[in-house]
């Protein structure tokens, strides 16, 4: 019995080299030409060409194995069984009625036309048949377990997001698109890239309604002994909501303009000395959903990755008023020893202040101004931030006392987050830059380009997105979303 069975697998072996063998023979006619031409290139323009016309083949001869590996795998009985069952648990109505042609596009911009099984409305009534959702259209179980939605396979569903996240618009990613040999409208790398940030999102709702078990973080991201440091800002995007009633003459309607604020945060890990770690990419994520919906996002990221783990933790946020409360609170609810925990005020924002109160001094030259700020910048350090507060309150004299007193309310305010000689001496920052820069890169650089305005319901997901790439943990979002392609 044994020995049968490893015959069939030897025949069948044979049988996938032979059908190899015979689809590289058959690209050789038209490769040689390509070969011989190349050997002979006599100037730059020319190699150009010809390194062009060799990818184009190499991208057609992947599309062919592709073809075979394809069209064997999606008549795999083993996986047609596992689609089947994944089908009946989210549309258990539908009826197999046999196998239909399936056409979608792989990486390399080609198109691929199978054979595979298809369900369809057939048993269902009309009244079923109107409802919404669950059991509307027919479907493509394999295809659908695969990951393949709107007709690309995953890997190029990620290709196309990602060139929607790196460029200014979607006509520049369409473009970058064509340049790999991926041909596609505006309208329709827009759907794509719309649905593979909607995939990100139902992961994102997955792990943080704690429904995903599995611990994808690599071994590189162990807190142990580790610091970790946590900054959080808010940015301005615009939005977009179309107006109701008339259309325009030019048959359209207008829309309203109005900005939201995605806050983003952004996880760090360092060593015992507080430098960065180079083979450890940060965490960067965000939501335009609201403060308590970021600190809860905030939660579930810091449970996920064992925080309580770390050796010390650090916050650090510019002086918004809504976000220190509830870095308390956070602290709180993950049942943080307080010796483990440091909170820091962005040094930059308060040395600002500072000079926000001298413009307000006007008998002072600049020298006596710049004299003071270094004076209370030592006292800054040496975690005297009483005697700062005394000395602003030395300054609030004349017609400018009340505006002095209400910029000395901030120190008042923060004076446990502005223990910056403290921070030094456990190997701590003592700003937000990285959350700053994170902003800039997030959102100034795409999100808020220059005649963007996004829609609410698509602009979560692009934040996501966003902030995946410029953390450098794109591969990661996309392994796992699709990894986890059962939960929609």
């Amino acid at each position: 019995m044994t020995n049968n069975k490893e015959q069939q697998q030897t025949s069948q072996q044979q049988e996938y080299e032979n059908r190899l063998i015979e689809l590289l023979l058959n690209s050789i006619p038209t490769l040689l030409p390509l070969f011989q031409e190349g050997i002979q290139l006599a100037d730059p323009n020319q190699f150009m060409q010809w390194e062009r016309k060799i990818r184009e083949w190499m991208l057609e001869i992947e599309a062919r194995i592709a073809q075979e590996v394809f069209t064997e795998l999606f008549n795999n009985d083993g996986v047609i069984y596992l689609a089947k069952q994944a089908l009946a648990k989210k549309k258990p109505k539908l009826r197999d009625s046999g196998k239909r042609k399936f056409q979608f596009t792989c990486l390399s911009g080609k198109e691929i036309t199978v054979r595979t099984q298809y369900f369809d409305t057939r048993n269902l009534s009309e009244k079923e048949k109107k409802k919404q959702g669950e059991g509307k259209k027919g479907s493509f179980p394999v295809p659908e377990f695969l990951g393949i939605v709107n007709k690309v396979t995953p890997a190029l569903g990620s290709e196309i997001a990602q060139a929607v996240m790196e460029g200014p618009s979607m006509k520049w990613a369409k473009i970058r698109l064509i340049r790999k040999g991926i041909t596609f409208s505006t309208k329709k790398v827009r759907k794509i890239a719309k649905q593979v940030a909607l995939n990100a999102l139902t992961w994102r709702r997955a792990f943080h309604e704690g429904e995903i078990t599995d611990h994808p973080l690599n071994a590189s991201d162990d807190l142990t002994g580790k610091v970790v440091k946590i900054d959080v800002d808010g940015g301005r995007i615009r939005t977009r909501e179309t107006n109701r009633g008339r259309k325009r003459k030019n048959g359209r309607r207008g829309f309203k303009r109005d900005w939201t604020e995605p806050l983003i945060f952004t996880i760090t890990i360092l060593n015992a000395d507080g430098k960065k770690l180079k083979s450890h990419q940060p965490f960067y994520d965000g939501t335009i959903k609201g403060v308590d919906a970021m600190f809860s996002l905030l939660e579930s990221y810091l449970k996920w990755m064992h925080i309580e783990d770390a050796a010390k933790i650090q916050f650090a946020a510019d002086g918004d008023k809504k976000l220190w409360p509830r870095f308390k609170k956070l602290v709180k609810r993950l049942d943080l020893p307080k010796e483990k925990v440091f909170m820091v005020l962005d040094y930059p924002h308060a040395i600002q202040h500072l000079w926000q109160i001298m413009d307000l001094v006007s008998s002072w030259s600049r020298e006596e101004k710049e004299a003071w700020i270094q004076q209370i910048k030592d006292l800054l350090f040496e975690d005297k931030i009483d005697m700062v507060i005394d000395q602003i309150e030395m300054l609030a004299r004349g017609r400018n006392a009340g505006k002095i007193k209400k910029k000395l309310e901030y120190f008042k305010r923060y004076r446990g987050q502005m223990l910056y000689g403290t921070m030094k001496l456990n190997g701590l920052g003592t700003g937000s830059g990285t959350v700053e820069s994170a902003i800039r890169r997030i959102v100034n650089l795409r999100l808020k380009s220059p005649g963007s305005f996004w829609k609410r319901d698509s602009l979560e997901g692009y934040v996501m997105l966003r902030s995946y790439l410029m953390a450098g943990r794109w591969d990661d979002l996309m392994n796992w979303s699709v990894y986890n392609s059962k939960l929609w």
